[in-house]
C-alpha cells in the first residue's frame, strides 16, 4: 500500500457511520422506504468489513481456503454471528459481578471474561480476523436454512423499498407507500447493531459493558436479559459442581432495572 493510499477499513467505517446517520435522519422525516432501504446499505457495508478485516490480516492462502465456501448469506449475517459471542463475553462478566467475593468462581469468570474479549475481538489482527472466519464457516443445515432466509428477506425489502414491482396482469405486486415506520424502525435499530460492532472492532475498548450500554435499546436489553439467565444457570451449576455457595450481587438488580 503507497503512502497515498486511503485504509480501505477506515473508509469502511466512515460510510457505515455515514449510512446510519443518514437512514436515522430519513426515519424521523417519515420517508421510512427510504430509510429501510439505506438502513439495509449500511448493514451490507458492515458485513463488507467484516469480509474486508479478514483479507487484510489473515495471510492470502489461509483467507482463499476459509472464505472459499462461505455463502454471501453468511457474510450479510455476519454481525449477528458476531453479537453472539459478545454475549458470551458478557454473560461470564456478569457471572463474576453476581457472586460473592469470598468464592472461587468470582476471579476466574471475571479473569475468564476479560481473556475471552481480549482474545476474540482485541488481540493481535489474525486472531481477530480468524474470529470472524470461524463464526462464518458452514453450520448445520437449519441454521443455515434460517440465515438464507434473513437474508433473503432483507434483500427483497431492499429492493421492494425503491421499486414498484407489477405483475403480469398490471397488479401492483410491491410499492415504497407499503413500509410504514415499525419496519423502518426495526431496520434502523438493525444498522444501528451492526455499527456498533464494527466500531468496537475499529475502536476496541476492554470494557464489554460499556459496549453492551452502546447497543440500541432493544439489543442492549435482550443481551442483558439473556446475560442475566445464563449467568444464574452457570452459577447454579459451579456451584452444585463444589463451589462455595455466596450471595448475588448487585448485578443481578441492574439486569432487573435494565
Amino acid at each position: 500500500m503507497n503512502g497515498h493510499a486511503r485504509d480501505p477499513l477506515h473508509e469502511i467505517t466512515i460510510n457505515v457511520e455515514s449510512l446510519l446517520r443518514s437512514s436515522r435522519t430519513i426515519h424521523d422525516s417519515g420517508n421510512y422506504a427510504l430509510s429501510t432501504h439505506v438502513s439495509i446499505l449500511c448493514i451490507e457495508e458492515s458485513a463488507k468489513y467484516l469480509l474486508v478485516y479478514c483479507k487484510a490480516h489473515l495471510p492470502h492462502d489461509v483467507f482463499r481456503k476459509r472464505f472459499q465456501h462461505v455463502h454471501k448469506h453468511a457474510v450479510s449475517n455476519a454481525p449477528w454471528f458476531l453479537a453472539g459471542q459478545f454475549s458470551v463475553a458478557y454473560m461470564l462478566h456478569i457471572t463474576g459481578e453476581m457472586v460473592d467475593k469470598s468464592e472461587s468462581i468470582r476471579d476466574q469468570m471475571r479473569g475468564l471474561s476479560q481473556a475471552v474479549t481480549e482474545y476474540i475481538f482485541q488481540n493481535d489482527p489474525q486472531i481477530v480476523a480468524e474470529a470472524i472466519a470461524s463464526v462464518l464457516a458452514p453450520k448445520d443445515a437449519e441454521t443455515d436454512r434460517q440465515y438464507r432466509q434473513f437474508h433473503d428477506e432483507r434483500e427483497k425489502d431492499r429492493v421492494n423499498s425503491i421499486y414498484v414491482d407489477v405483475s403480469d396482469d398490471l397488479v401492483v405486486t410491491a410499492s415504497p407507500r407499503s413500509f410504514g415506520r415499525a419496519k423502518s424502525k426495526e431496520y434502523v435499530e438493525r444498522a444501528e447493531l451492526c455499527a456498533a460492532l464494527i466500531q468496537f472492532l475499529a475502536n476496541p475498548t476492554a470494557d464489554i459493558v460499556e459496549f453492551v450500554d452502546r447497543l440500541p435499546p432493544k439489543e442492549r436489553l435482550r443481551i442483558k436479559r439473556e446475560g442475566l439467565r445464563n449467568a444464574r444457570t452457570l452459577i447454579a451449576r459451579l456451584r452444585a459442581a463444589g463451589a462455595t455457595p455466596g450471595t448475588e450481587g448487585s448485578a443481578a438488580n441492574e439486569g432487573n432495572k435494565s
